[in-house]
């Protein structure tokens, strides 16, 4: 099917770009086929068919080869743009690259040779990607580094920088994002990739509508991603005309040979960041050598949908609200349990009340953890990145800080669920606004110990390019405190607040017992991680009690046989916090509470003696306890009595023995 399209529809700058030359008309050959797309899984046979036939009808030519072949020489560079934004179901289809791929060697064009690429590749693993074996080149553009000083675009808007962009710098004694004095600037910086590595592009984005553009369409996919201090161009609903100049631009319009809009699932709100609840499976690839036509045909599909065909001014105000509660449901939900498989299965179990302030605390948490680990950006701008967050945490700072934050750290994380995480990190603040007070007011007095323990964190292990250990007991146990003995208390606190007739024991007792529960948890990531840690130059294993052995912490690694003295030590102690935290949960009236809160330790217990039976092979892999045994346990365990979890906590500590 051919789709002439008026190619002066298209945002307010579209007659800077007509005035070059884009005909009066262009064509979109559009190929459909409703098979291509099922519950989000491509038909790899499919999708290839469509765009062979795409390729075809868009160059007039005879077979791949010559469509190829007219389109790009055999001496160039070629590079092919894709949206990875989407993450696992929305980053440009691997069956649409692979099959373009395919095309451009049956041209002659060496596989090895071709580079995919986007700004951030952070999530497509889980989109299928496989980039030790697909054969081709993907790339990703360095924060800084991948900007070329000499492909500059300037315009009279000036954008805030921030770490990452090319300009900007953090070894002025203050840290201009995080400054009071905002460091500015006019210009932008093209990615070397576009201004060096590439001279062909093929620019395959996805149909997707735009929170802050509009569309991310096929000007927006070779522009925003593909240059620095970008966010000045992205402060209105509908774009700004910088876009289609520096389209226009020779770097990045000449260069484009032929644009395939992935439409196989489109996004009609909430784009470029996937939202599942406003997607169609439209099963449909479109093909222009002109990029304003396919935009302005996708500007047409996205208002058709949803199917009521409300105007999109009167969706807007709805779309905020729905985007608001989606973003909520989805952390509640699909992030949580991501980032944390046994807190998220806890908290399902806990009464309405508790799910609230216990989930966001947790967010907040993992959030300025990831910050704080991020191994990009330097020590000291993660130490006061982190400082300003719990600033705004605290209501003493700004919310701007984690709109700030979002842009110079989402990008940098490969994990999808971390890097939505950091997205969301203004809606965290808003929803923290809208907790009740006493719940708020607990959920910041947590986060002000564990933000002071990940600060300490950084102050310790700052050193690069050595092993730094604590330097004794006392250190380690301010340290499992600060991270996780806080929450024994916060938990209690909660509970007691919002659960009838909580507990047998005392407020008092209850919160003792878990500080130490909270601590024994923590002692068992820290022996569970101690291999990682060590290879990045943390030790939580105190220097005194490597001394009293005659050990550095350079040994540990090259003679781990030698430190398990020490590893036994603390292992004991984890499991007397779990001793605690079993008779913390016995003491529980409500049978839901006291399972949710006996499963860590249920958990814990299994993990110990994984960490016994490893011995010093702990050093060298990460025990975890599979998800079928954490069934058994949530099976065995939902509806036991005190006397009954304490006899499965005994029988998980000695399960791997």
């Amino acid at each position: 099917m051919r789709i002439p399209i008026l190619t002066s529809f298209l945002f307010c700058a579209l007659l800077s770009i007509q005035a070059q030359t884009i005909p009066s008309q262009s064509i979109v050959y559009a190929a459909h086929d409703p098979s291509a797309i099922k519950q989000y899984q491509a038909n790899p046979a499919i999708v290839r068919g469509m765009v062979n036939r795409l390729v075809l009808a868009a160059t007039g030519q005879p077979d791949l080869a010559r469509a190829w072949g007219s389109l790009v020489k055999p001496d160039d560079k070629i590079g092919i743009k894709i949206s990875a934004a989407g993450g696992e179901l929305f980053t440009t289809h691997r069956d649409i690259v692979n099959a373009i791929v395919d095309g451009l060697v049956a041209a002659g064009h060496p596989r090895n040779s071709i580079i995919v690429w986007d700004r951030s590749l952070g999530g497509i693993k889980e989109a299928g990607y496989r980039p030790d074996k697909e054969g081709y080149q993907m790339k990703s553009i360095a924060p800084r580094d991948g900007y070329d000083p000499k492909a500059v675009f300037s315009a009279p808007l000036s954008g805030k920088l921030i770490w990452g962009d090319l300009e900007f710098r953090s070894d002025r004694g203050t840290i201009p994002l995080l400054s009071d004095q905002e460091a500015l600037s006019d210009d932008s910086h093209f990615a070397r990739i576009l201004s060096g590595d590439v001279t062909k592009i093929i620019n395959v984005p996805v149909m997707s509508d735009s929170s802050t553009c509009g569309i991310a369409g096929c000007l927006y996919n070779m522009t925003i991603p593909n240059i620095d201090n970008w966010r000045r161009f992205t402060s209105s609903r509908w774009g700004n005309t910088a876009i289609a100049e520096i389209y226009r631009m020779p770097i990045v319009g000449q260069k484009v040979v032929l644009n395939i809009m992935d439409g196989l699932v489109a996004q009609y709100a909430g784009g470029p960041r996937p939202e599942p609840n406003f997607a169609v499976h439209h099963a449909t690839i479109l093909a222009s050598k002109d990029p304003v036509a396919i935009d302005a045909l996708t500007v047409r599909q996205l208002e058709e949908w949803p199917p009521d065909r409300q105007r999109r001014g009167d969706r807007t105000a709805q779309r905020r609200t729905v985007n608001r509660a989606l973003e909520r449901k989805d952390l509640r939900g699909r992030v949580l349990r991501s980032v944390s498989r046994s807190f998220y299965l806890s908290l399902r179990i806990l009464p309405a009340g508790l799910r609230e302030p216990l989930s966001l605390a947790y967010l907040l948490a993992r959030a300025t953890d990831t910050i704080a680990d991020t191994p990009e950006p330097p020590i000291a701008f993660r130490t006061e990145a982190l400082s300003r967050l719990a600033a705004a945490i605290q209501g003493t700072a700004g919310k701007e800080m984690a709109a700030q934050l979002r842009e110079s750290f989402a990008t940098l994380q490969s994990d999808e669920a971390e890097r939505t995480l950091i997205e969301q990190l203004p809606g965290l603040l808003d929803w923290l606004d809208e907790l009740q007070a006493g719940d708020r007011d607990e959920v910041r007095s947590v986060l002000e110990k564990i933000n002071r323990g990940q600060r300490l964190d950084l102050e310790r292990f700052g050193r690069a390019g050595e092993i730094t250990a604590l330097a004794n007991a006392a250190e380690l146990d301010e340290y499992t405190y600060l991270v996780a003995g806080c929450v024994g208390e916060f938990w209690t606190r909660l509970c007691f607040a919002h659960v009838k007739n909580f507990a047998a024991r005392s407020e008092p007792e209850m919160r003792e017992l878990g500080v130490r529960y909270g601590q024994g948890l923590q002692l068992i990531n820290i022996l569970r991680d101690a291999g990682d840690d060590l290879r990045q130059g943390r030790c939580y294993f105190p220097a005194a009690e490597l001394q009293s052995l005659g050990l550095t912490v350079s040994d540990i690694l090259r003679d781990p046989v030698r430190v398990q003295p020490i590893i036994s030590r603390w292992r004991e102690k984890a499991e007397q916090g779990l001793e605690a935290g079993i008779e913390y949960a016995s003491a529980i009236g409500n049978r839901r509470v006291r399972f949710a809160t006996a499963l860590p330790a249920l958990i814990g217990a299994q993990t110990l003696a994984l960490l016994r039976d490893a011995g010093p092979a702990i050093f060298e892999r990460r025990v975890k306890v599979s998800r079928r045994e954490v069934r058994k346990m949530i099976l065995a365990g939902a509806l036991a009595s005190p006397r009954s979890l304490r006899r499965t906590f005994e029988k998980l500590q000695g399960a791997a023995v």
